[in-house]
C-alpha cells in the first residue's frame, strides 16, 4: 500500500476540523471531472491537479496500481493527500469504473472518507442524536417518515427518546388503498396532493389531511402535516415531517406554504411563492447576509427545439433537483418559469462557502448530461447579489442579480457572475430589467388603480409608442410571466413580451366552441389550464407547449368572426385572480385590443 509506518498520529493536526466525505469523478489525464461540495471543499485551488499529483509520492504506486485493476471491480485503499491547506491528510479511497465515456474515456468515480476525523465525529453525531432524540420526546408530537430507497411510510412519536412506531407501511399499498375507498371518510384530493408532495420531492409544504387514513388514534380528527425533503448527494432520500391535530383553524398561513405555491412540473415554489418568501426573509433580515441567485439552463431553446419539449422537460426536472440537493437547508429554491430558477440563500458562512455552492451546482448540472448529449453540453449561467451590501429591497436586489445573470451570459454562459458594483457599474434605466418581479401580492389596491389610471392615460395619448412600458408594468403589477397579443381571422401572434417557450405564433380560436367561454365583456379567466384538454384538445396541446398553466384574455370582437386577443399568462404554477385585479385587467386589455384593432403596424 505504500505504508510502511502505521503510527499516523503526527498527522491528527493536519485536521481543520471539517470531516471529508465525499465524491468525485475523474476522466480522461486523473482530471477532476466534477465532485460534490466535500469534494471542493477538500481540493480546493487544487482542483485544477491531475489527481495523483495530489497523492503523497509514496503512496502513487498503490493508488496507480489500485486503477489497472479497476476492470477487476471496485478498488480500495488508504493514502495521504493534498488537502486545501496543502497539508496531507489521510483518506479512505473507493474507486469504480463509472457509466460515462467523456473524450474517449471511461470515467472513474471516487468516494473518500477523512479518517482522521470518522471517530470523533461519529462520537459527537451520536450525542446530538440522542439530544434531538430527548428534545422529541418532550415535544409529544407525531412524525412522519417516507423512505425513497424502499417506498416505506412510516408515522411515530419518541417516548422518553425512544421512538414508538404508529403506522408503517410501503407507501404504494396506502394509495392503492386510498384509492379504492377502503380507508373511511378519507379525502383523496388531499392525499393525492400529500403524495403528490412526497413524490415529487418538494421541499417545504402544509396540508390538512383526514386521520383515518393511517388510524393513528391521536389524528382521528384530522391533522395538519408540515414537510419537507432531504436529499442526499445521488438526489431525494427522505420525505419527513410533523403531524399535528387540527384543533383550531389555520387559514391564515403565508402563502408560500399552501398547495398552490408549488410548481407543478418541479415541485419547487412557484415565481409568486419564492417571491413573497424572500420578500419577507429581507423585510426580517437586520444585518443578517442573504444571496440572491437567478439560474438560467443556457441555450435552453435550442434543447427544445433539437430534442424536443418531453427531453426538455426532464432536463428541467434534473436541473432543479441537483439545484435542491445542494442548496439543501441553506436556503429556499424556486421556478420562475421557464429555464428559470431562483435561490435564496439564507444559512451561509462566507462568500467562499458560496462559491463552493455554485462551483457544485454548475458542475453536477454539466456532468448530469456528459457523454450523454452529442456535441451538446447542459449549462447554467448564475446572476448572484447580495443583502444588505448591495440593497436592502426586493426590486433592487433582484435587477442587480439579473444584471450579473446577463454579464454571466455575455461572458460566455456555463458561470456565475457575483455582483460588484466596483467591476459591474451601477445599474442605470437602460438597463433594469423587464420581467416581471413577483412583487404583486404585496401590492395594495391603491397601487393598483393608481397605475392602472395612470397607464390608461398613458395609452389615450400616446397609443401604441408606450406598449412595451404598459405591458413591463402590466407584466410586474399582476404578476404575469408573458402577455401575447393575437389579431386578425387567423389568430396570429402580433406581439408579446415574456420568455416564453414554444410561443403560439396562431392561437386556436376556432377549436369548438371556445370563444362561448367569454363573458359579455370580452373576458375570460382560467386558473388551471388542464381543464380545456377534454373539450378544447387544440387549444390545451398549444398551451401546454408554452407552459401557460393560467391566464386572463380579454378579446375585442370585430363583427367579422375575428378581432384582436390579448392573453395574460401565467407559465408552471396556478394563479387565482382577485375580482378587482381581473377587472383592472379587462380595462386596461380593452384598450390595447382597441389600439391594436385600430392599427396597421401590428
Amino acid at each position: 500500500m505504500g505504508v510502511n509506518n502505521m503510527d499516523i498520529t503526527g498527522y491528527r493536526n493536519n485536521s481543520d476540523g471539517k470531516s471529508h466525505f465525499g465524491e468525485l469523478s475523474l476522466k480522461k489525464g486523473y482530471i477532476v471531472a466534477n465532485g460534490d461540495e466535500n469534494a471542493y471543499y477538500l481540493l480546493g485551488a487544487n482542483s485544477g491537479y491531475a489527481f495523483p499529483e495530489l497523492i503523497h509520492p509514496e503512496d502513487q504506486p498503490s493508488f496507480f496500481s489500485a486503477y489497472e485493476k479497476l476492470n477487476e471491480g471496485e478498488q480500495d485503499l488508504i493514502v495521504r493527500f493534498r488537502n486545501a491547506n496543502d497539508k496531507y491528510v489521510w483518506l479512505y479511497i473507493t474507486m469504480k469504473i463509472g457509466k460515462r465515456i467523456i473524450d474517449g474515456t471511461e470515467s472513474v468515480e471516487i468516494s473518500f472518507y477523512d479518517i482522521m476525523t470518522i471517530q470523533g465525529k461519529f462520537r459527537h453525531y451520536m450525542q446530538n442524536m440522542n439530544k434531538y432524540r430527548r428534545f422529541l420526546g418532550l415535544s409529544n408530537q407525531v412524525f412522519y417518515e417516507y423512505d425513497y430507497k424502499n417506498d416505506e411510510l412510516m408515522v411515530y412519536r419518541y417516548n422518553n427518546a425512544k421512538n414508538v412506531m404508529l403506522f408503517r407501511e410501503k407507501f404504494a399499498d396506502v394509495e392503492r388503498r386510498v384509492e379504492s375507498g377502503d380507508t373511511e371518510h378519507s379525502d383523496k384530493a388531499a392525499f393525492e396532493t400529500f403524495a403528490e408532495c412526497i413524490r415529487n420531492g418538494v421541499d417545504g409544504f402544509n396540508l390538512k389531511l383526514n386521520g383515518s387514513i393511517f388510524g393513528v388514534p391521536e389524528l382521528e380528527s384530522g391533522f395538519e402535516v408540515n414537510g419537507g425533503t432531504i436529499y442526499s448527494d445521488d438526489g431525494k432520500s427522505l420525505s419527513v415531517g410533523v403531524m399535528k391535530s387540527t384543533s383550531r383553524s389555520h387559514d391564515d398561513k403565508a402563502y408560500y406554504l399552501t398547495e398552490a405555491a408549488r410548481d407543478s412540473g418541479t415541485g419547487l415554489l412557484n415565481k409568486r411563492a419564492i417571491s413573497e418568501y424572500t420578500i419577507e426573509r429581507i423585510n426580517a433580515g437586520g444585518d443578517k447576509a442573504m444571496y440572491l441567485a437567478i439560474m438560467d439552463v443556457d441555450d435552453f431553446k435550442r434543447i427544445n427545439d433539437t430534442y424536443g419539449h418531453m427531453f426538455g422537460d426532464q432536463v428541467l426536472s434534473k436541473v432543479s433537483e441537483i439545484i435542491r440537493s445542494v442548496v439543501g437547508q441553506r436556503g429556499k429554491v424556486g421556478r420562475f418559469g421557464g429555464d428559470e430558477f431562483f435561490v435564496l440563500f439564507e444559512n451561509i458562512l462566507d462568500e467562499a462557502e458560496l462559491r463552493r455552492i455554485l462551483k457544485v451546482i454548475t458542475k453536477h448540472i454539466l456532468w448530469a448530461y456528459s457523454g450523454v448529449i452529442k456535441d451538446f453540453a447542459v449549462t447554467t449561467s448564475i446572476g448572484i447579489s447580495k443583502y444588505p451590501d448591495d440593497g436592502t429591497a426586493y426590486d433592487e436586489l433582484f435587477k442587480k442579480a439579473d444584471k450579473s445573470l446577463y454579464i454571466a451570459k455575455a461572458k460566455g454562459k456555463n458561470r456565475y457572475i457575483i455582483y460588484d458594483e466596483s467591476k459591474h457599474g451601477k445599474l442605470d434605466a437602460s438597463e433594469e430589467s423587464d420581467r416581471p418581479l413577483g412583487i404583486s401580492a404585496v401590492l395594495s389596491n391603491e397601487k393598483k388603480i393608481s397605475m392602472i389610471s395612470e397607464l390608461v392615460l398613458k395609452l389615450h395619448s400616446d397609443g401604441l409608442a408606450v406598449l412595451d412600458e404598459a405591458l413591463a408594468k402590466l407584466q410586474e403589477y399582476f404578476d404575469v410571466d408573458g402577455i401575447a397579443i393575437y389579431k386578425g381571422n387567423g389568430w396570429k401572434r402580433v406581439y408579446s413580451v415574456g420568455k416564453y417557450i414554444g410561443a403560439i405564433d396562431n392561437f386556436p380560436m376556432y377549436d369548438g366552441d371556445y370563444k362561448s367561454n367569454f363573458d359579455e365583456s370580452g373576458v375570460y379567466s382560467e386558473n388551471n389550464t388542464r381543464h380545456l384538454n377534454t373539450h378544447y384538445p387544440m387549444v390545451y396541446s398549444a398551451l401546454e407547449k408554452q407552459e401557460t398553466t393560467a391566464f386572463v384574455q380579454v378579446w375585442l370582437d370585430d363583427g367579422n368572426y375575428g378581432g384582436v386577443m390579448i392573453s395574460f399568462d401565467v407559465f408552471n404554477r396556478s394563479s387565482k385572480r382577485s375580482e378587482s385585479d381581473r377587472n383592472y385587467m379587462t380595462i386596461a386589455g380593452r384598450l390595447i385590443c382597441e389600439l391594436v384593432m385600430n392599427s396597421d403596424k401590428l
